[in-house]
């Protein structure tokens, strides 16, 4: 049995989706075995397998995009509290030779109260977090600017 309509239409989907639609002839000459570079002569047993592993690839890509988005977020978190150690906002050390912890209750009492959004540092989202770190650079540069010389 050939390929459904409504395969070929979740087909094309996908090789958009994955920006592989240049490449769509030598996928589909790669699950039909060489037998055609077409999508309409593949079987329905093809096109499932070709599908399948579409989703696959659309799920890893979702995935790295996440985890961009995570990784991003984490560097403006860090930059957060990189300045608030600056600032000398840190817990003492619990071990005789570890560093100080960053006080993560304080930087989450500022966020709540000065940075807009009313939500604790982990709660932000990427967009909140780029306005969160501004803020809180222009709060440090007055912090720095109010320091005795």
């Amino acid at each position: 049995m050939l390929i459904t309509r409504t395969q070929n239409k979740i087909l094309h989907s996908l090789l958009n989706q994955a920006a592989l639609m240049p490449h769509k002839e030598s996928l589909v000459q790669a699950y039909s075995n060489g037998r055609t570079g077409s999508s309409r002569e593949l079987t329905a047993t093809e096109a499932n397998s070709l599908i399948h592993y579409l989703k696959g690839e659309a799920n890893q890509r979702q995935a790295a995009a996440l985890d961009a988005e995570r990784d991003a977020c984490n560097r403006m978190r860090r930059k957060i509290i990189a300045k608030a150690h600056l600032m000398q906002w840190q817990l003492p050390a619990t071990q005789p030779n570890s560093k100080p912890r960053a006080d993560m209750q304080r930087i989450d009492r500022w966020c709540l109260q000065y940075g807009g959004f009313g939500k604790p540092l982990n709660a932000h989202n990427r967009s909140e977090l780029a306005k969160l770190v501004t803020r809180f650079d222009n709060m440090y540069r007055k912090f720095v600017k109010n320091i005795p010389t």
